[in-house]
């Protein structure tokens, strides 16, 4: 935030956020009255006590000063300071004589009524130039402490306002017939914010690659470019979602190396770590995206969306209820209850996955995965008939989904985070999704657990899924310390015992020549080159190993994941296929 002295048009200081080339922007139109006034320009007029209750004085004037702090935050905004603000209190005033005054195109009003201990706060945005109302909003909120009342009113119509910005700029921007680099932002923002359904996604996409294409180093077209990769491959869209992936990681770096104060840039990247099997990683970056913007909500849900890959699915519903806390009526809500849907089904909850999931769909009907996962859920419920509904309407949105493309796309490779998905295969099948050519879902998959560790069965028919994929892990990881190979549960499992005495160098040789047979074709080399450098042939670091395969860590780890992915489920049939 920095403040700019203006010309005398302009009535004290202008207080702006300002990324790349914005500043010289906001000095040109301070210059010239009779410029344009600088898009994302905004006053925040003094709130009206309807009541003119002395004792509230402090609080209605807090909330002023505090939504245009916040709102300075918004990437490319210009905020008219407090001081000057203040200096229309208690008067009445003409928007258009405002926005003529101070250089805007937009200003906010408000008022806050107390009555009973209960408080109501109205807001309008309005266009300075037409006096027209872009949007209204009513906050209520019961009795608390003030502050802490303060801080949600301000977090809420901060977020809300920062999407509703957007949106009339980008309206402004379709009206034009040469549109810049930042119209074309702010459309593909637009666009982003609307909804994730795939064709809406690639729109948002290529309004970004068009501004980028203007102007390389904006940052805020860099951050929605990695978003709608993101969610493009989130959305399984396609079955090259490494490459989609790998492209949302160079985006949201590049922005961060451009911006590293841009909470956005952050708060990307910890969606696309948390894509890649990096929850740790994405969880960093979320809360330093918090710290630089308190009010962005969706990354106190990518936190949640993270808990269950780590097998900590109890704890995501309380971050989801604090995103929801800052924006109840959040553009990305839809997701938010999404991944509180998945968490309940990795606890296996499902009467609660369910309730969630349908607020999902409610919110989105556009939005393929909540369709998907809450069709799952029913389906596993017996609720047949209206699984196969949902399921036909997330494939009418995404026609190439497949339980394959599915459980290739795992973002993680925890036990209890694959047992919940497990869960989730099955109900697919039972609603009608396609298998895909080549796979089906291993017949042994067992109901969720509340707790699942690698230790070894204590019978052959005990194995589950998630133990075996456990003890492979294990198996894999010591590959070249036979001390520990020695005590591995797969030792005790019918593949080894098949190929004479059951040893450790039995074990080695059966994970050696699975790898070679199951990854002999060219297509699937690269897979084979990882496992062998990750385990077979180990380097110090996974990072060296991505160095030798001359991928970037990124790319790496996802092919790692599928790799060790479709080992697991083909040694798994196998496991299963033979004579007790």
């Amino acid at each position: 935030m920095q403040t700019i002295q203006t010309a005398p048009a302009f009535r004290g200081d202008a207080v702006v956020r300002i990324l790349g080339s914005r500043l010289e922007v906001a000095q040109a139109t301070a210059v010239s009255t009779a410029a344009e006034a600088p898009r994302l320009s905004i006053v925040v007029l003094p709130f009206d006590d309807l009541r003119g209750l002395p004792e509230l004085d402090h609080l209605v004037d807090g909330i002023t000063q505090s939504l245009t702090t916040d709102l300075s935050r918004i990437p490319d905004a210009l905020v008219i300071a407090c001081n000057t603000a203040f200096t229309y209190k208690g008067k009445a005033v003409d928007v258009k004589q405002v926005g003529r005054e101070l250089g805007v195109r937009y200003a906010l009003e408000g008022s806050v009524l107390c009555d009973s201990g209960q408080l109501r706060v109205n807001v309008r945005l309005v266009d300075a130039e037409s006096g027209a109302h872009v949007w209204a909003e009513r906050f209520d909120r019961g009795p608390g402490e003030l502050f802490e009342v303060q801080d949600e009113i301000v977090a809420h119509l901060a977020r809300a306002m920062d999407a509703q910005l957007t949106e009339a700029e980008a309206r402004r921007a379709e009206r034009s017939a040469d549109p810049d680099a930042l119209g074309l932002v702010f459309r593909g923002w637009a666009a982003f914010n609307r909804r994730h359904d795939p064709s809406n996604l690639l729109l948002a996409e290529r309004f970004f690659d068009e501004a980028l294409a203007l102007a390389p180093n904006n940052a805020r077209a860099l951050v929605g470019l990695a978003s709608a990769k993101l969610a493009f491959a989130a959305n399984y869209s396609t079955d090259d979602r490494a490459t989609y992936l790998s492209a949302a990681e160079a985006a949201a770096l590049k922005a961060m190396a451009l911006a590293p104060n841009e909470a956005r840039a952050h708060g990307a990247l910890a969606w696309v770590y948390m894509a890649t099997n990096r929850p740790e990683l994405g969880i960093a970056q979320a809360e330093r995206s918090l710290a630089l913007d308190r009010n962005l909500a969706p990354s106190y849900a990518a936190i949640g969306w993270a808990k269950p890959m780590l097998g900590r699915a109890e704890e995501t519903e309380g971050h989801i209820v604090q995103a929801f806390r800052l924006s109840p009526r959040d553009t990305f809500a839809y997701i938010w209850c999404h991944v509180a849907g998945v968490a309940k089904l990795a606890l296996g909850r499902d009467e609660e996955a369910v309730a969630w999931l349908r607020r999902a769909v409610e919110a989105n009907r556009m939005y393929p995965m909540a369709q998907f996962t809450l069709a799952a859920a029913l389906a596993q419920q017996g609720k047949t008939a209206e699984a196969r509904a949902l399921a036909a309407t997330g494939l009418a949105l995404v026609p190439s989904f497949s339980v394959r493309r599915y459980r290739e796309g795992a973002p993680g490779d925890n036990p209890v985070y694959l047992a919940y998905r497990q869960h989730i295969y099955v109900g697919l099948l039972k609603a009608g999704v396609p298998a895909d050519s080549d796979e089906s879902v291993p017949a042994g998959t067992l109901p969720l657990a509340p707790a699942l560790t690698p230790s070894a069965p204590s019978s052959q028919n005990a194995w589950s899924f998630p133990e075996f994929a456990a003890a492979l892990k294990g198996a894999l990881r010591d590959y070249s310390r036979v001390d520990l190979l020695a005590g591995n549960p797969l030792l005790r499992s019918r593949l080894v015992a098949g190929r004479g005495p059951v040893t450790a160098a039995s074990l080695q040789g059966l994970l050696s020549e699975t790898v070679g047979t199951l990854f002999a074709s060219p297509r699937d080399e690269k897979l084979r080159r990882v496992i062998e450098l990750t385990y077979f042939r180990p380097a110090p670091k996974q990072e060296a190993a991505a160095d030798r395969l001359g991928l970037s860590f990124g790319t790496y780890r996802r092919h790692l994941t599928t790799a060790l992915g479709r080992l697991a489920r083909w040694l798994w049939q196998q496991e299963r296929g033979k004579p007790a």
